[in-house]
């Protein structure tokens, strides 16, 4: 019995098309924004080098990378992955589209980030809010009938 390579037998959701673009997009409809992982975790960098797996990131369905490493290394890269054709230029616009409606959803065009008032985060009001959002979206999964063991 052969050794099964990782790398082709369980990419990571972030690198996978299966799971972004067939999956979430065209099976369960879904067209909202889709985030990786963080690009620094071994899942990821396991799969190759930094310059090729930022493009093939975007390429596989997701429309923002989370946690660059130096700005313009990743700009360059996804330049050269469209430049090679690791990643086309429709999925690219396709990924900022998504990016840019998520941000007029939120209004965040409307003011300046020196204009917003930053001095309410960590006020007894936002404190209150996020315990009730933290409460609410805890979910404990038990595994009652000893399924992995």
């Amino acid at each position: 019995m052969g050794i099964t390579d990782v790398r082709t037998k369980h990419t990571p959701g972030s690198l996978s098309h299966e799971l972004n673009m067939k999956l979430l997009r065209e099976e369960l409809g879904f067209n909202g924004l889709i985030v990786s992982d963080a690009t620094s975790m071994i899942g990821m960098t396991s799969f190759g080098r930094r310059k090729d797996i930022i493009p093939q990131c975007i390429a596989s369905g997701v429309d923002m990378f989370l946690f660059t490493n130096d700005m313009q290394e990743d700009f360059q890269a996804m330049l050269q992955g469209v430049h090679d054709g690791a990643l086309t230029e429709e999925r690219l616009n396709e990924a900022v589209t998504r990016i840019l409606a998520l941000k007029a959803s939120l209004g965040l065009h409307l003011t300046q980030a020196d204009e917003r008032d930053l001095g309410v985060v960590g006020s007894a009001e936002h404190l209150q809010l996020a315990a009730e959002i933290a409460s609410k979206s805890v979910t404990l999964v038990k595994d009652t009938q000893a399924f992995y063991l």
